[in-house]
């Protein structure tokens, strides 16, 4: 059912963004695309900040609550867990490897990711009947 899907009309334009920050604008762009925007976290600040937010323990995560998906199934975000804090510092270093040249051009593509990712989100709340 994945391969035929017909995206919502800012679905669309957001991974329109996407895919030209990743596949056309340099190593720079789509690196911080990728590593910061897409793989961010709610707790980035935090962690570049060094004072970690405390995550939940992993028998609250949402996919063992109200799915009964088995704590053994969650191998690789115990995994992830265990690396993020210096993942995440490593990721935003990418500014500081990336020609100066390029910053402005990554910069434009991190704030029309944001645009249209929040485009989407609002989007897909108005479809599920949620207002404001």
């Amino acid at each position: 059912r994945f391969e035929q899907v017909t995206l919502l009309p800012a679905a669309a334009k957001y991974r329109a963004i996407i895919d030209e920050a990743t596949l056309a604008n340099g190593w720079a762009t789509a690196a911080a695309i990728v590593t910061i925007f897409l793989e961010g976290t709610a707790n980035e600040r935090s962690v570049l900040e060094g004072s970690e937010a405390t995550l939940p323990p992993l028998n609250a995560h949402p996919l063992v609550v109200h799915y009964g998906l088995p704590l053994e199934s969650l191998a690789l975000t115990r995994a992830h867990r265990g690396v993020e804090g210096s993942h995440r510092v490593a990721a935003w270093k990418v500014m500081d490897l990336a020609p100066p040249d390029e910053h402005a051009r990554v910069l434009r593509f991190m704030n029309q990711a944001l645009e249209t990712w929040l485009a989407w989100r609002d989007e897909v709340a108005q479809v599920c009947g949620l207002t404001r």
